[in-house]
Formats: structure tokens, sequence, C-alpha cells
């Protein structure tokens, strides 16, 4: 499925913008790919409170086994679609350096930001059901805010642009919201990170330690306030179904 969306995306967009970015093929499916890993854990999390409605209901053990349950199965599937994008980066000819390594802790701040997310969501889910149909359309919105198809807009190092950012956003237009939006949501930072360490082949595009560290903690952030308000709300699940 992400290869025949890489596909069709690819046939759409690469006319525009496959000239700016070498190996353009490569980049949209390795794009498609790390969005799917987010869409899919998210959506499975809000999902798995009804679809392990009997189990809840029946047995007593933490559910928090459930939630990380649903990491586990998609950071296996991500793996999967990896090992495709290793065979055809060998097709169209790019050779992996060894920063491909870096994937690791990129796979791991993914499933973090993901699991963090959907954690919070399905904490929530059952009292307000109409959030499954909501986070649904929020995706729709997500995922053309995510630089997928088009390049990200790097202008300056990153901490250089998260240090002049409150003085470009003093007065800010719409486009320069978006455009923020873009540059520094997490998701976006990881893509990046994780094309220039597969679709580079100079070890010098591995990100830094002090880089690699604080996206970490980030997503760290956002997988412990998920664990930490599932964990309290589970303990309410039997009063809402």
């Amino acid at each position: 499925d992400d290869l025949a969306l890489a596909g069709a995306d690819g046939f759409i967009f690469e006319p525009f913008v496959g000239s700016e970015i070498p190996n353009y093929p490569l980049y949209l499916f390795l794009g498609v790919i790390v969005w799917e890993h987010f869409a899919a854990t998210t959506l499975a999390s809000l999902a798995m409170p009804f679809e392990k409605a009997a189990i809840i209901q029946n047995v007593r053990f933490p559910r928090l086994i459930l939630l990380l349950i649903v990491g586990w199965t998609h950071i296996i599937i991500f793996v999967t679609h990896v090992m495709l994008f290793v065979l055809l980066a060998f097709v169209f000819g790019v050779t992996l350096s060894l920063g491909a390594l870096y994937m690791v802790v990129i796979l791991l701040q993914m499933s973090f930001l993901a699991l963090g997310l959907g954690g919070i969501l399905s904490a929530f889910v059952l009292r307000y059901r109409d959030l499954r149909h909501l986070w649904d359309m929020l995706l729709t919105v997500f995922f053309w805010l995510t630089p997928i198809m088009y390049p990200y807009p790097v202008e300056a190092p990153f901490l250089q642009e998260v240090l002049t950012l409150p003085e470009k956003l003093a007065q800010p237009t719409v486009s320069e919201l978006f455009a923020a939006f873009i540059r520094f949501q997490p998701l976006s930072i990881i893509l990046y990170d994780a094309r220039r360490v597969l679709l580079s082949a100079d070890v010098a595009h591995v990100p830094s330690f002090g880089h690699a560290i604080g996206i970490t903690f980030v997503c760290l952030l956002v997988f412990a306030l998920g664990l930490f308000l599932f964990h309290r709300r589970s303990r309410f699940l039997l009063e809402v179904y």
C-alpha cells in the first residue's frame, strides 16, 4: 500500500519538485513510510479501547500493556518497510553509509512520539467518541503540513533558526505561521533526519549529538505524558464503556 501511495504521489508531484530533490522516488517513499508509521500507530491506539473491550472488561491486568503492544506491532511493520526501502535504494544505485545505523535512534523517536500522542488520545476516546473522527480529519491536514512530497525548508542550522524564531514571529503572517509549523514540528524534523542518513553516502550528514538528544527528549516528553494520562484514565475505562 505504501509503495502504491508513493507511486501515485510521485506521478503527481515529481514534475513540480522532482528536479529539485535528488533521488525523488526514494525521498517520497521514505516520507510515506515514516508518515504511515505515525498515522497508523496513533489510529491503532485510538481504536484499541474498542477492539480490546472484551479483554479490558473481563481480565484484570495493567492496561498499559495493550498500548505498548500497539507500539511494538507498528515498529515491526516499519522495520519491514525500511527493508523494502533498502532494496529500492539498491535498485536506484544509492549507497548507504554507516550513518544509516542512526535509523535506530529515529525509530525510537518516531515510536515515542506516535505512541505518546496515541496514549493521550486513547485516554479520552471512550468518553469523547467523536475524537476518532476528529483525529482522522486532523491527520489529513497534518499530512499536508509535513514535508512528505515537497522539500523541507531549511534556511540555517536548526539551533540558529530556533533562536531567531521569536523575532520572525513577532508579527507573523499566516504563511509564516504555516512555514514555522512545517519547519519545527517534531515529525518534520525526524523525517528530515531520516532522509539525511539514508539518502546521503556522507557520514557527516548524521545529526549531531546535541540535536539527537534534543529531539529525543521532546519525543520522550510526549511519550511520558501519553503513558501517564492513559494509565491515570485506564482506571475508569470500565465506567465509560
